[in-house]
């Protein structure tokens, strides 16, 4: 499926890739249910980092960081890369003492990681001796500006909640007789192909710009309002060693790591509870039952 949806597109297959996995162009080619195997793979690869022993063999864990590693680079994303280290880092916290090496070859590997992947990625137009510094300056310094010429603007969403409430606004449509949008519109854009130059072109204005798109003021308000009870539910679950807890909290508080980015909770609301449910399920005793049984009757624990 990656490679039909790398060969319809451009000449740059890996950009094909990206625009493919993002659904920002239209293709034949899905990965479907299958794209549930993802979820499940960083969810499994957590767990066993979180019940893993010192002198116990670590084959599961390698195959597991691999194979969630070739699905990323499938989907050319770079922010599931900085998810999967910052939680990998965060779970063996919980059980274990993070030297300040392990933490440094992190996100060496994610520096690395980025780069390659942007250069893979960029088009022949792009000034390629600038592509990885304007890569890391956009992301670092672009989001406040761009949020700046937002709010100063009179530019709002054309659709009720169409990007904080995009999860149950695609649930409804699904069960009924609705058009689906295929991209989204705005009043008043002031944008250029989605894209606002700052001065490189960027398409994210902050943790606080889909909110401020939607609802204004009583958006950014609300929606920090629950985003703290969220994370406040979630790290009080994760220090009692709940491991729906622990695996839901280490992998989205990246989302908090990046406010000056982009907005992940609510954006990608059903990936979120995906990995709840899945994790959740861990925590059952007919889960561990099954673990014990397939591993010569060890136990599952913490």
């Amino acid at each position: 499926i990656s490679y039909k949806q790398a060969i319809s597109g451009g000449e740059n297959i890996f950009l094909n890739m990206r625009l493919a996995s993002a659904g920002l162009i239209e293709s034949e080619y899905n990965v479907g249910v299958f794209g549930y195997g993802k979820t499940f793979t960083i969810v499994t690869l957590l767990v066993h980092l979180l019940i893993h022993r010192v002198g116990q063999s670590k084959i599961r864990i390698y195959i597991l960081f691999f194979m969630y590693f070739v699905l990323s680079v499938l989907a050319v994303g770079k922010s599931q890369f900085l998810f999967l280290i910052i939680s990998m880092i965060l779970v063996w916290s919980f059980t274990k003492q993070i030297s300040k090496k392990t933490i440094l070859i992190g996100f060496s590997f994610l520096v690395v990681t980025f780069s390659m992947l942007q250069l893979a990625r960029s088009n022949e137009e792009d000034d390629q001796d600038n592509v990885v510094s304007g890569m890391f300056y956009t992301y670092l310094f672009g989001g406040l500006p761009a949020l700046d010429q937002v709010t100063s603007s009179q530019m709002q969403s054309s659709e009720f909640g169409q990007n904080s409430l995009q999860f149950f606004q695609r649930f409804i449509k699904a069960f009924g007789d609705h058009p689906k949008r295929t991209e989204d519109t705005y009043n008043n854009d002031i944008t250029y192909d989605g894209y606002l130059f700052v001065p490189n072109p960027t398409n994210v204005y902050t943790i606080i710009g889909p909110f401020w798109l939607d609802f204004r003021y009583y958006g950014v308000v609300i929606f920090g309002f629950l985003y703290g009870v969220l994370f406040g539910f979630l790290y009080s679950k994760a220090v009692k060693m709940y491991i729906y807890g622990i695996v839901t909290y280490c992998l989205f508080v990246s989302s908090l790591v990046l406010p000056f980015f982009g907005e992940f909770i609510f954006a990608y609301l059903s990936y979120f509870i995906q990995v709840f449910i899945l994790s959740y399920l861990v925590d059952k005793s007919i889960v561990r039952k099954l673990y014990s049984f397939f591993n010569s009757n060890k136990e599952f624990s913490l």
